[in-house]
This record gives structure tokens, sequence and C-alpha cells, in this order.
């Protein structure tokens, strides 16, 4: 079995697709696929190594913006037009790499497979522009009608992408994550709830604070720490207006082993999310022993039923009203739920889980 992923990104980000689509290629070759991946270097982060299984090719040109790359169309299409692939496989929407898919599927019958991370979500429309709307009806949608089978991370992505009309057979197999070796956990004085993604207004981010205006004063052993990129006006924007809350502190990106330690160290967890897909932080939040609260613009309701933490209503309001019962347990509760979590993401959400089925998934298209 012959695996090509194509990605709007090449690996160097410690989230993201720019992440996990990559170790999505690397854990299929664990498990006998021939798979290779290749993405676009912007660059602005760490490059691939140029070899047989991850490749790197640079935007060029007037459409740069639009992802156009000469030397990636003609990789593609050579790829297919040889044989050398069985399966495309195709992440994301909106750029000039999805049209050198479906053009080189067309041409060779190698099936093509899109996951739209996301990009099909309601919240992805209405905040979009009108040239976005123009580009998805003049390209876009027609492109993704060439698709055999469109991959969802979850049963909300599932019924997203049912509801832009598309009638291809759809597959739900979420995203792999890395599961941390276990961190003994030291308790300090004062308990940490944590935001831990992009700090961007999908996020969320300012509901986080006006929720923790709210109870700061009632939890006054309890600090908030959020970590993620201080590298946009919404972010300086959210540490002005954080400037006058007590025990709020933005700490920047982590990546590597500062992150897990920051995940293991948080009481709780926190994604006040008005969209996603899948939400690889609250997975990895789980794999860290630590229970979450997350919002219901995130697929996570399931974290209910395994005892591992709470599904919000989106919206200050509800978030106010979650976190007050968070942060009232004992430690010892909370980390009862953070195990429940850990054995969770262990049986379910590992590498070789997620690999063997996207294995058997690509084997039923053939």
């Amino acid at each position: 079995m012959r695996v090509t992923h194509v990605a709007l990104e090449c690996a160097g980000r410690a989230s993201g697709a720019s992440y996990s689509v990559p170790r999505t290629s690397r854990a299929l070759r664990e498990c006998g696929v021939d798979s290779v991946f290749v993405g676009l270097d912007w660059g602005d982060h760490a490059r691939l190594a140029d070899n047989r299984d991850e490749l790197a090719f640079s935007p060029s040109g007037p459409l740069r913006r639009l992802g156009a790359s000469a030397d990636l169309r003609k990789w593609i299409h050579a790829r297919a037009a040889t044989r050398e692939v069985d399966v495309l496989h195709f992440h994301s929407v909106w750029m000039m790499p999805l049209l050198y898919a479906t053009s080189a599927s067309k041409r060779s019958l190698v099936p093509l497979v899109v996951s739209p991370h996301g990009t099909l979500s309601r919240w992805a429309f209405r905040s979009g522009s009108s040239v976005k709307r123009i580009t998805w009806y003049l390209t876009q949608r027609r492109a993704l009608e060439h698709a055999v089978l469109f991959l969802a991370s979850s049963e909300m992505e599932r019924d997203e992408i049912r509801a832009m009309g598309f009638k291809q057979r759809i597959e739900t197999i979420p995203h792999g994550i890395d599961i941390p070796p276990p961190i003994q956990r030291e308790y300090r004085e004062r308990r940490t709830l944590l935001f831990l993604s992009r700090i961007h207004r999908k996020k969320g981010v300012h509901d986080l604070l006006a929720a923790w205006r709210a109870l700061c004063v009632r939890f006054p052993d309890w600090q908030l720490r959020i970590v993620g990129p201080l590298d946009s006006d919404y972010a300086l924007q959210m540490q002005k207006e954080a400037h006058h809350l007590p025990r709020v502190d933005f700490v920047g990106e982590l990546a590597g082993q500062e992150k897990w330690e920051a995940l293991a160290s948080a009481e709780v967890f926190v994604l006040p999310t008005y969209s996603e897909n899948f939400g690889i932080a609250v997975a990895e939040a789980l794999a860290s022993a630590t229970p979450v609260v997350v919002s219901q613009g995130a697929p996570w309701g399931e974290v209910v039923n395994r005892n591992a933490g709470w599904w919000s209503e989106i919206g200050v309001e509800g978030l106010v009203a979650t976190l007050s019962s968070a942060m009232a347990l004992s430690r010892e509760e909370l980390a009862a739920m953070g195990s429940a979590g850990r054995e969770w993401m262990i049986r379910e959400y590992s590498w070789i889980h997620v690999a063997e089925r996207l294995r058997d998934m690509y084997r039923s298209i053939r």
C-alpha cells in the first residue's frame, strides 16, 4: 500500500496539521504502509529533510499566497502518472495544491482522499471573506467533488462535511497523539488553570478572561496560565485586557518537554473555543492526566461520559458555571478524573491504533 500525503505546510511546528500530518505519515510507515509526506515550506520555520519519505516545496510566483508551486504540481503529477502511489491523501482546502492533487487523480485514476481539518466548518465559512466564498464556488467545491472519500477527525466534522452537500463516503478517525511518559505531579500552593493553544479569537480567550474576572475573587488559590504564541494583534489585545486581572500569566509558546510539563503541572485545562474539528491540545491534556473543560464548539462531549472533564456551553456564562464546578473539586478528585482521561487516550488515540485504522481504510478503497 503506497500513500502520498499532501499538506499546506511542512513540519516544524508543535501543533496543528503541520505537526499531525507528517507524524501520521511516519506512524503509517511503522505499521507497514509505504507513506510519503510532501508539504509547502513557507520559509518561516524548520524545513523538512529532503528524503524519499518527507519532502518540502517552496511556493513561488504571483500566486505564492495561494500555495502555487510548479515544482510541487510536477512532482504530484509524475508520481500519479507513473503509478508510484495507490492513494493521494490531501489535507485541508482553499489552496492551489488541492487543484494539483485533483487533476493528477483525474488523469491517473488514483483515488483522492480529503481531510478538511476544520476548513469546512460553519464557523470557518461565516468568518471568511467574500473572495473566499467566490473561490469556493469557482474552484474548490468542484475539486472536492472528485474525492472518493472524506476523512473526518470527529463526528462533528463528519456532520459539517455532509451539511455542505457532499454525498461521498465519509470515514471518522481521530488524530493520533503522542502519549507522554507519566510525570510525577508536584502540587504547589497555587493551583493552575491552563489554556494552551493558539491565541486567536476563535479559541475564545476573551471569554476566558471575562470568566476569570468573575471567578478570581472566589478562587484566590488558583492562577490562570495562558500558553500560546504572542505574535498577533489579538494576543497583544488580550494581554492588555488581562493587565488589571490578578494571577494571570501569559507565558508565550511552549514546545517539547516544556509543553508536556505545563500540561502535567496544571490541575485543569481549559479551551473555550468557538469551532474545532478535533482539538489536539485537548487530547494532549488528557494524555497528560489533566482533566479538561472544553466548550461545545469542540467535539469532546465524550469527556463527560469518561469522567475526564466537562463540556461547557459556548460563551462566558456557560464557562463561568463549568469552571466553578471544576475548580471547586479537591486535588484528589481532579487527579482521579485525570487518570481516567489518560487511560482513555492510551487505549484509543495512540499513534499505532490510529495508523492501523487508517491503513485499513486505504485498503478498502484500492
